[in-house]
């Protein structure tokens, strides 16, 4: 099911506090993993005027894709399904899709990186000084946190809340965060390189 990471709307491995800023009104919704029952899946998060609410994605022994009974060949065609058709996520719910949200700018792609040699280690993983290359191409050297592969939840909580910390400041004399890569593992900070 990894073809949905090209999906505008896919989030990978952000927290419920990461994306709970991003969906704002009825029917807005984001794809993320997540871990459910310790294994990883897919979970559509979708904005009602109960909050936030979570659908496990589950994929059929022939493959396909589906939420409740609605089977396709494609999360992109699950999706798009809903949204044409209006069919509600599931009945019980009768929640439906309107509008799928945009990953937000500090939501990096591995592709936008290029890591160039290990500074050393840190609480979570390795440090390692590399490239970003932002969507003017333009090119940042960077201080490039990781995130261990094998990293508990808990720990990959921890890590996303720092960065989310980070997003917040914005001052010349505190380091700047360019933003995350949260698409698969090892997840990853990207922030200014102190000299």
């Amino acid at each position: 099911m990894n073809e949905n990471q090209t999906e505008k709307y896919y989030h990978g491995y952000l927290t419920v506090d990461d994306i709970q800023p991003l969906l704002k009104n009825d029917g807005d919704f984001l794809i993320r993993k997540t871990n459910y029952k310790d294994i990883t899946t897919l979970s559509l998060d979708v904005c009602t005027n109960k909050g936030i609410k979570h659908f496990i994605i589950n994929q059929d022994k022939k493959g396909e894709i589906y939420i409740e009974k609605n089977k396709k060949k494609s999360i992109a065609e699950l999706i798009e399904w809903h949204l044409s058709t209006k069919t509600p996520i599931t009945e019980r719910s009768q929640i439906v899709l309107k509008k799928g949200i945009t990953r937000p700018s500090w939501l990096l792609k591995k592709e936008q990186i290029k890591m160039i040699k290990k500074l050393g280690e840190g609480a979570f993983g390795e440090v390692y000084c590399g490239e970003y290359k932002d969507v003017n191409d333009h090119v940042h050297l960077t201080a490039i946190k990781t995130m261990h592969d094998n990293a508990s939840r808990r720990a990959r909580f921890s890590f996303l809340k720092e960065a989310r910390i980070m997003r917040k400041f914005d001052h010349p004399n505190i380091v700047r965060i360019f933003g995350v890569v949260a698409d698969e593992a090892p997840l990853l900070i990207l922030m200014e390189l102190c000299e």
